[in-house]
Formats: C-alpha cells, structure tokens, sequence
C-alpha cells in the first residue's frame, strides 16, 4: 500500500538582511578599493606621458594667464576624491544589496493562510458579507444586479 503524500514546503531563497549588508558591504568595499587603485594608476601614467603639463600649457595658452592645473590635479586630491566617491559607493552598495534583500524576501514569502471558517469563500462584496468562490463573470454579474 504506497504511503500518504506529504506536504513539502521548499524555500528557494532563505536570506538574512543582516547578510545580504554584510556581502553588500564586502562586495562595494572590494569595488571601491579597486576603483582607488586604478584612479592612482591612471593619475601615474598621466603624469608619466606629462598630459598634465600639456593641459597646463593649453589652459595658459587659452586664458592668457597662468593656469594651475598641476596645483589642483595633484595625487593626494585626486585620492582622496577618489577614496570620498568609493565610501559613497559602498554605502549605496550595501543599501542596495538590503533593499533587494528585503524584495526577494517578501516576493518569496508563501501566502498567508484564510482565517480558520472562511477557507474557500472568496472577498467581500460591497455589502460586507462574503460570496462564494466562482467565475469571475458571475460576481460581476451579481454586483451589477444590485
């Protein structure tokens, strides 16, 4: 004789906020890292290939003045821009990472389950009282009749 069926609940995605901040957190401060690193590089092959001079002529050229293009776009500014636009991303990534944490969270929720004595019955009507579960033509039909 083969066993009764069973119910089986399996939950796909079962993730903590707490989590979900922790990764985010990691994962944007690995970005920004990286980001930092490369604004450095770039900022070293600039100097390197003297496009910052050749800025610095072409503004001085322009304005006919004297431009400070080597004062403002040193290292230390540049990085510390850099490092103020990786922080800000890392917050915003790890928001982010919670926010669609908390989405997957509700979306794969299961439903709730009736009050006990109203399973079967469907919503209310506009008087209040509960109408059986049917057709959808029939309760419009019954709402039109009223």
């Amino acid at each position: 004789m083969p066993a009764a069926p069973r119910d089986i609940r399996i939950s796909l995605i079962d993730i903590s906020l707490r989590s979900a901040a922790r990764w985010g957190l990691i994962f944007s401060g690995c970005l920004a890292a990286v980001q930092t690193f490369g604004v450095a590089l770039l900022w070293l092959a600039l100097l390197a290939t003297g496009t910052f001079s050749a800025w610095d002529t072409g503004f001085t050229a322009a304005t006919g003045g004297v431009s400070h293009v080597a004062a403002v776009v040193n290292l230390p500014v540049t990085l510390l821009v850099a490092l103020v636009i990786g922080a800000v991303e890392t917050g915003v990534g790890a928001g982010a990472a919670v926010c669609i944490a908390l989405v997957v969270r509700l979306a794969s929720r299961p439903p709730r389950a009736a009050p006990p004595g109203l399973e079967g019955e469907g919503p209310r009507s506009r008087d209040g009282d509960r109408r059986p579960r049917g057709d959808h033509a029939e309760s419009v039909a019954a709402d039109s009749k009223r």
